[in-house]
């Protein structure tokens, strides 16, 4: 099967295609992906990081290989820290977003323009009617309620 089709398939009866660093697919459950992302979540927000553990592989039912490509699709990185030992971080989060009202321009970005609200160009209201006029809820804008 071509790769988008296995994808396809495999989610649809509830597993997640991983692929390993060899480049080899494995499918795992997603049931199994959203309880180890719960414990990864609150190990990592213990110390920042975590280590593979018996119980986090005995929890994905995969050995330290898989579990390292599991890892990699929740979002961690691998690094070493300076006793050697392999952790796992997350890698940058996703920045918050602003409020318009605490956009403050800063040196590196110039402030954006508000957008101009108000009425549709003419041309813009022509074209609309047009468009929908053969749409089949068209006679739908001629109802009155109550009307007969």
């Amino acid at each position: 099967l071509p790769k988008d089709k296995a994808e396809s398939f495999c989610h649809a009866l509830g597993f997640r295609l991983i692929t390993r660093r060899s480049g080899a697919p494995f499918a795992a459950r997603a049931d199994v992906l959203e309880r180890l992302a719960r414990e990864t979540h609150r190990l990592a927000a213990e110390s920042g990081s975590l280590a593979l553990s018996p119980e986090l592989c005995k929890l994905a039912e995969s050995d330290e290989a898989d579990m390292a490509a599991l890892l990699f699709a929740l979002g961690y990185r691998r690094q070493r820290d300076n006793e050697g030992i392999v952790r796992y971080s997350r890698k940058g989060g996703r920045p918050k977003k602003r409020d318009a009202k605490d956009a403050t321009p800063t040196p590196d970005k110039p402030a954006k323009r508000p957008r101009k609200r108000g009425k549709k160009p003419a041309r813009k209201k022509q074209m609309d009617e047009k468009r929908y006029a053969d749409s089949p809820f068209a006679v739908l804008r001629d109802l009155v309620p109550g009307g007969d």
